[in-house]
C-alpha cells in the first residue's frame, strides 16, 4: 500500500543538522566539502534522502538520477568519489538539472569513507541507495516508506531486482530473495547475498546505531552492515521488483572479487561469532594498532588474522606485510596452542611460500623450522601444493 502525500506530510520530521559521524567515518578529512552544491530549494525538509558514490560514471548516470528525483518528499545526495576531472565535471553538470539534487565532490577515498559521508550528511529519517548504473523503478519509495511507517521495529527494507545489459536490455532474470526477516537472516548466515545494496531504504537512526559502513569489509560493506543491523532490527526485502540492476565489465564487483570474497568471509566470521556473544573480532581489529606486537593481541584478533592470512594466501596479487606475517608466526608459536598439529604445519607452509615469494629469507627458514617440527608430512604436503 502507498502513502498518500497527506500522510507522508504529517509522518516527515526534520533534523536541524546532520548527524556526528565522527566514530564511523573512518579517515575522514572533513565533514563538509568546499565543493558541495547547497540545496537548490530553501527550507526542504526530506522524509528520505537518496545516497548515490560515483566514480567516473558518468555514462548512465542521468539515466539512474532521473529514475530517482522528482519525489515530493525526497531529496538526492550525489557524492563523488574524486573522479577524473572531466568525468566529476559531468556528474556536476548533470546534478545541476535538478532541483532536488546535492552534489559533493571529494577527493577518492574508497566506497566505505564515501558513504558513511552521505550519511553524515543526511538529515532524514530514512536513507536510500542507489547506483550511478542502475534505474529504480516507480512506486519504489512509496513502497519502502510504507513498509517502515507501519513497522517501528523495521531497520531496512529492500526488492527484487530485474538484470539488465549494458544498454538496458532486460535479460530475464529476476531475483528471488526470501521477504520475511527470519528467512534472510537464515540464508545471510550461509554466505549468501540476499539483499540488493542499491535498492535498500533503511531508518538513518539504526545504521548510525550500528557503527555504520566499516572499512575494514569495504567491498563487502553492504553485508557486513546487512548482518550488525539483522542482529538489532527487522530486515526484509518487497515481493516487488523495483529496480533494473545494469551489468557491465566496468562496475565495481568485477574488479574486485577477491578482496570481496575476502572481506564477506571477515563478516561473516565476525557475526557468528556476535552471534555466540563473543566479542566481534573485526571491531577488535579496527582498534588494534599496527605497531603493536602479537604478544599483546587477543585470541579473537588472532583468529582474525589468521583467518586474513589465510584468504590473502590464496591469491598471489595479495601480499600481506612483514609485520602481519611477523605476527602470524607469533600467534602460531605461542597464541593459539589449541589448533591442531596439522593444521599448524599447513598454516607455517603458507607463511613459509608467503616468504619465499617476497624475499624474506629470516622468515622462511624460521617457519620452515617450526613448520617440520609440528608435522613434517602436512608441512611438507601444503609446501609442495
Amino acid at each position: 500500500m502507498d502513502l498518500s502525500q497527506r500522510e507522508l506530510g504529517a509522518a516527515a520530521g526534520c533534523d536541524d543538522q546532520a548527524v556526528p559521524f565522527s566514530l564511523i567515518h573512518e579517515g575522514s578529512q572533513g565533514l563538509e566539502s568546499s565543493n558541495s552544491i547547497e540545496p537548490k530549494s530553501e527550507g526542504r525538509c526530506p522524509l528520505f534522502q537518496i545516497l548515490i558514490p560515483t566514480y567516473n560514471a558518468s555514462r548512465w548516470f542521468e539515466e539512474a538520477l532521473s529514475s530517482v528525483t522528482g519525489h515530493p518528499f525526497g531529496e538526492v545526495l550525489v557524492i563523488d568519489d574524486g573522479s577524473e576531472d572531466d568525468e566529476r565535471e559531468k556528474t556536476r553538470s548533470i546534478c545541476a538539472r535538478f532541483p532536488d539534487v546535492r552534489f559533493f565532490a571529494e577527493p577518492h577515498r574508497g566506497i566505505v569513507d564515501t558513504l558513511n559521508f552521505g550519511l553524515s550528511q543526511a538529515t532524514a529519517p530514512y536513507v536510500a541507495r542507489m547506483d550511478a548504473d542502475d534505474i529504480s523503478l516507480p512506486g519504489r519509495f512509496d513502497q519502502q516508506m510504507a513498509a517502515l511507517e507501519s513497522d517501528p521495529n523495521l531497520a531496512l527494507i529492500g526488492g527484487q531486482f530485474a538484470v539488465m545489459d549494458e544498454c538496458g536490455t532486460l535479460t530475464g532474470k529476476v531475483s528471488n530473495f526470501p521477504l520475511a526477516h527470519d528467512s534472510i537472516v537464515e540464508t545471510m548466515l550461509t554466505g549468501r547475498g540476499c539483499i540488493q545494496h542499491p535498492s535498500v531504504m533503511m531508518r538513518r537512526d539504526a545504521v548510525v546505531a550500528v557503527g555504520g559502513y566499516r572499512k575494514i569489509t569495504e567491498y563487502a560493506e553492504d553485508y557486513d552492515l546487512f548482518l550488525r543491523l539483522s542482529e538489532r532490527y527487522h530486515v526484509a526485502n518487497l515481493s516487488d521488483v523495483i529496480l533494473r540492476y545494469r551489468t557491465h565489465k566496468k562496475q565495481i564487483t568485477q574488479s574486485v572479487k577477491w578482496p570481496q570474497t575476502i572481506a564477506s568471509h571477515l563478516a561473516l566470521i565476525s557475526a557468528k561469532q556476535r552471534r555466540l556473544l563473543q566479542p566481534d573480532p573485526l571491531h577488535l581489529l579496527c582498534e588494534f594498532e599496527i605497531s603493536d606486537t602479537a604478544s599483546a593481541m587477543s585470541n579473537d584478533e588472532c583468529k582474525v588474522l589468521l583467518w586474513m592470512f589465510k584468504l590473502t594466501s590464496r591469491d598471489p596479487h595479495l601480499i600481506l606485510s612483514n609485520l602481519q606475517l611477523e605476527q602470524c608466526m607469533s600467534v602460531l608459536k605461542s597464541k593459539l596452542t589449541d589448533i591442531p598439529p596439522k593444521h599448524r604445519a599447513r598454516l607455517f607452509a603458507k607463511i613459509s611460500t608467503e616468504a619465499l615469494r617476497s624475499i624474506r629469507p629470516k622468515l622462511f627458514l624460521n617457519s620452515f623450522f617450526h613448520g617440520v617440527r609440528s608435522r613434517p608430512s602436512s608441512f611438507v604436503k601444503e609446501l609442495i601444493h
